[in-house]
């Protein structure tokens, strides 16, 4: 495996209603410490809004990333997913784990072996969901959540509030697959300590993971990149802690 000071490659995952836009201030920090970064944007989000429809699913998404990695010819990639993308960075994983060198879960959903999005949250969550997709959102679609804008400052959340798509309920309808091979990934969970990780982050914790820690709202990305490209580029990041505390 080659070592992270060497030209690492990351591939970045964005969560429900955004685009690879939303790493916009991440990807330069790591290009300019001369790694290679790859923001993906999922079907039917993001600049590529236009192909949402009732067939996008998780697996949809899956193959976005997966087609990334193949398409690309990526090896050794650091595999980073935020949110929602927890769900598909572990799919993808299933079907590309050799050419992974590490998972990193950033305030992410993380399956086990026949979870869905819906089996990760209170059933109540998903009423609400199902309810909102029947009776707004032609059957299949979810409105933007203004919350998901998170802790920015009010110009930089009305920029990404204007960004934000509706997103596929059947993503979340989906069950992962995880083998013993993903589950013997590298794996590092990085929680935002204002948001609503906790138990997911003491979960990874228990299992043996590295999990850190910022001072932040849901994404980080926007609200603290210099601070989150620091912990992707440790070397151990269960070890070293740069911006943010184990």
């Amino acid at each position: 495996m080659a070592s992270r000071g060497a030209g690492q490659t990351y591939v970045l995952v964005h969560g429900s209603w955004h685009g690879g836009w939303c790493w916009h201030k991440v990807v330069p920090l790591l290009e300019a410490g001369g790694h290679r970064a790859i923001a993906v944007t999922l079907t039917g989000q993001g600049e590529r809004c236009h192909l949402l429809d009732p067939s996008v699913d998780l697996d949809t998404h899956i193959s976005d990333v997966v087609n990334t990695l193949t398409m690309e010819d990526l090896r050794d990639v650091v595999l980073v997913g935020h949110s929602y993308a927890g769900l598909v960075i572990t799919g993808a994983a299933e079907r590309a784990f050799d050419r992974l060198a590490r998972l990193v879960y950033l305030d992410a959903l993380v399956p086990d072996d026949g979870q869905s999005g819906f089996d990760l949250n209170s059933p109540r969550f998903r009423e609400g969901w199902e309810r909102e997709a029947a009776e707004q959102g032609d059957g299949y679609k979810i409105a933007p959540r203004i919350g998901s804008s998170g802790d920015l400052d009010p110009v930089e959340a009305a920029w990404v509030r204007a960004r934000l798509c509706p997103f596929p309920i059947a993503t979340m309808r989906q069950p992962v697959a995880v083998s013993a091979a993903v589950k013997a990934l590298p794996s590092t969970y990085i929680r935002c300590s204002r948001s609503t990780f906790a138990e997911t982050a003491r979960r990874c914790r228990a299992a043996g993971w590295p999990v850190l820690e910022l001072d932040c709202g849901h994404n980080a990305m926007m609200t603290r990149p210099r601070e989150l490209t620091e912990l992707l580029l440790a070397d151990d990041p269960g070890r070293r802690m740069l911006g943010g505390r184990a």
